[in-house]
């Protein structure tokens, strides 16, 4: 079964077989983008009873904005299941296709303490993430956090940039908790299955969305969202420097782009009523309890399984044999591409050495 054919089954929103750079980059979102059941999906509004986590030291900040909704609105209108914001702006200005999402699952807070996989109520996601039973809060803040509120994968492809040889298959996982102080932090996770060193980084990012005192209570509601971005490195790499210099820019061009697309959406929608406001503090899926296992007895939709594939175990997301194997290239072609970019360095450094030489003696002639 090949990598189209089954992100089109994974549980939630697709867009299949799209294709980047048609029609206007201004126009709405596609209109093949089908609504996610939410059915589908365990998210709400649930306050974890601890204080928000700092932004870890080693990310930078790429973009902030204030947003004119409350914090619970945008988390409402842009990360939630019944959302469109992210799920059609992002795709859309990155040009990535193939786009699809599973529901957000309710963590048990069990990663705090014990094995890694206890956190998870259906057992980690089986999407090829250089994570595998880890939650993204765990791998950017530590076990402390590797529980704390709901989890979801994000697949696409991405279109060839330079210095990637390739398009490249993405597994995104997304986390997001809410805490006591009114604070969201949203974070993700992002491995890359078709380019050389795949094995060897991830690109992160950490969200936080605090509420903004409105200046009069006739005030409309605000909140701040500052968006930090790493190039985490898990092994060394003689080009980690290019690699981190195109990924850091590549994500603060697209970050500033997509707050400035939901601000301007955000702006155009009327603030939610209190009875909006107040279903967002129950599970969309009716039938999922406070640790997100579903009261009926079953065990929910898996990541990436669907049918008689899900009950033997035997097809991962992509198609292939489940394995704690990460999919990469062969180790030949990442070979390869050193060599080249080591040839590519070599022949820089030999111009330039011989553009000197010639400078130095076209001075020399002239005395």
């Amino acid at each position: 079964m090949g990598f189209n054919s089954t992100i089109s089954k994974l549980p939630g929103r697709g867009v299949v077989n799209s294709k980047p750079g048609s029609g206007d980059p201004q126009a709405p979102a596609p209109s093949n983008v089908a609504a996610l059941d939410p059915s589908m999906s365990e998210d709400c509004w649930r306050v974890t009873p601890a204080p928000s986590p700092s932004v870890p030291a080693d990310y930078s900040q790429v973009t902030e904005e204030t947003m004119p909704c409350s914090v619970q609105e945008f988390y409402a209108r842009v990360i939630s299941s019944t959302s469109n914001i992210f799920c059609e702006q992002a795709p859309l200005l990155a040009k990535h296709r193939s786009c699809a999402t599973s529901g957000w699952e309710a963590l048990s807070g069990g990663g705090s303490s014990g094995s890694s996989s206890s956190q998870w109520t259906r057992g980690p996601p089986e999407d090829a993430s250089l994570l595998r039973s880890s939650s993204v809060f765990e791998y950017v803040l530590g076990k402390g956090h590797a529980g704390h509120g709901f989890a979801r994968t994000f697949t696409f492809v991405n279109p060839k940039r330079a210095p990637s040889p390739c398009d490249t298959r993405v597994v995104q996982r997304q986390q997001y908790a809410v805490y006591k102080d009114g604070t969201l932090v949203f974070s993700t996770v992002s491995s890359f299955l078709d380019i050389p060193f795949n094995q060897s980084f991830t690109v992160n990012t950490f969200w936080t969305v605090t509420p903004v005192p409105p200046l009069s209570k006739s005030d409309r509601q605000s909140c701040s969202v500052a968006v930090s971005v790493k190039v985490h490195f898990i092994k060394r790499l003689l080009v980690a420097g290019v690699i981190r210099g195109s990924s850091f820019r590549e994500n603060e061009s697209f970050y500033k782009a997509l707050l400035l697309a939901a601000k301007q959406q955000l702006t155009s929608l009327p603030p939610l009523t209190k009875a909006q406001l107040a279903s967002l503090t129950r599970p969309k899926n009716p039938n999922a309890n406070s640790t997100g296992k579903a009261e009926t007895g079953g065990t929910g939709p898996r990541v990436g399984k669907e049918g008689p594939e899900a009950e033997n175990g035997s097809s991962n997301l992509y198609g292939g044999q489940q394995s704690d194997a990460v999919v990469s290239r062969p180790v030949w072609k990442q070979v390869r591409a050193l060599l080249v970019f080591v040839l590519l360095s070599l022949l820089v450094l030999h111009q330039w050495y011989l553009g000197s030489r010639i400078y130095t003696l076209q001075q020399g002639s002239r005395f």
